[in-house]
Formats: C-alpha cells, structure tokens, sequence
C-alpha cells in the first residue's frame, strides 16, 4: 500500500495581540489539499481547520513551509513572511515587531460557508448518493432485471410445456 505523508507542511502561525505590538508563534503541521485549493492546519489541541483557498506558487515558502497570521478563533491569513520585521533596540535589546503585513484577505467569509456546506455534506446518506447517484441508478436497473428474468425462468416450464 502507498502511503504518503500527510502533514507535510510546517506552519508558522503568528498570533497577533490587540496591542499590535505583541506577535506569539507556534508551529503547527499542515498539508495542501490541493483539489480544494487550501491549506489544512493542524496544531496541537486543536481541531482541524482550513484556510481559504490560496496560490500556492506565491505563498507557500520553499517545499514545506507557510506563513499564517490567526485573526480570529477560526480566521487564518496566510502571509508572507518576509512582510514585517522584529527591530531590535540595540541598547536595550528590546524587540519591536513593524506591523506592514502583505496578505491576501479576499473572499475570507465567502469560501467559509462553502467550506461549511461542502463538509455538511461529507458524511451524510443524501452527499454519498450525490456523489454515487449514476451507480446506484443502474444497479437498481440490473437487480430488477435479474429478479424479472429469474420470474420468467420459474414459469418457464408452465408457460412451454414442451420445451
């Protein structure tokens, strides 16, 4: 069996304060779905959650590596990473983080009731029939036909005698 790695990206989310001078970071694994067209985040503690859909030629960084900046509980930005810098003061050594963010914050809402209605529809009777509805069609066609020939075979005899 082929298995391939599924989390297959590190993640650097950097959780940014009310202040705008506090930016916390965390690691976190991900991997690029790429039928949809987003990334899947995955920290520890956490539910699965999925950002929305991105160009993955300008920003996912190098192979394996994102930048996302959490906004909200459930809202990921995804960033580039070269777009703000930590100042240090050289007397004081403290570190100043220059908030100038380069992001893509289009459609952000749009694609997360699309996400939600898509994954309603996973696991549910109605999405599997959805998805099968053409094979389960012609089965129901195929076993009515055996059932009917079957009938027919069984009177058969009755209905030729002679045969």
């Amino acid at each position: 069996m082929n298995k391939r790695k599924k989390w297959n990206l590190k993640v650097t989310l950097k959780l940014t304060r009310s202040d705008g001078m506090v930016i916390l970071t965390e690691w976190a694994k991900g991997y690029w779905d790429a039928k949809n067209g987003w990334i899947v985040l995955k920290r520890k503690g956490y539910k699965k959650l999925k950002t929305r859909p991105i160009d993955p030629k300008k920003w996912l960084k190098g192979r394996d590596h994102v930048t996302i900046i959490q906004v909200g509980p459930e809202d990921y930005i995804v960033a580039d990473e070269q777009s703000y810098e930590i100042l240090t003061d050289s007397e004081t050594q403290q570190q100043i983080p220059v908030m100038k963010v380069l992001a893509d914050v289009g459609k952000r809402k749009t694609w997360m009731t699309y996400t939600e209605r898509t994954a309603k529809n996973t696991f549910t009777i109605s999405g599997w029939i959805e998805e099968h509805w053409r094979a389960v069609e012609i089965s129901i066609i195929m076993v009515s036909m055996f059932l009917g020939f079957a009938i027919i075979w069984m009177r058969l005899p009755s209905i030729c005698p002679g045969a």
